[in-house]
């Protein structure tokens, strides 16, 4: 099934294609967290808005669990933008946080 979305106005029909392929490469994403779950042990998305996800790891593998998450959400909006045929760089904010974003990491010198 095939859903348009119809509107007359200029920046809603500018908008639509952006958060629709956004929406695309976040369910991706999601999916590839749940396939490729064995390589971060521990660590699980527990929370996904708009465009972020929110992923709960141990300490000790929170460093790993970012560069795993950032490397999936390049990956899947990678194949978003080839199969729209769109040449655009894609590039992922994430952090590391103590808590659901609040409170940023402080890593202890061993």
């Amino acid at each position: 099934m095939r859903v348009q979305r119809t509107t007359s106005r200029f920046t809603e029909k500018l908008n639509t294609p952006v958060q629709g392929s956004e929406a695309d490469g976040l369910k991706l994403a999601l999916g590839l967290l749940y396939e490729r779950r064995h390589e971060v042990p521990g660590a699980f998305p527990v929370l996904a808005v708009h465009d972020e996800v929110v992923v709960e790891a141990p300490a000790e593998k929170a460093e790993g669990a970012l560069a795993w998450v950032r490397q999936i959400m390049v990956e899947a909006m990678e194949r978003v933008m080839a199969c729209a045929r769109l040449p655009v760089p894609v590039e992922v904010e994430a952090g590391v946080y103590e808590d659901w974003g609040f409170t940023p990491w402080k890593q202890q010198s061993v």
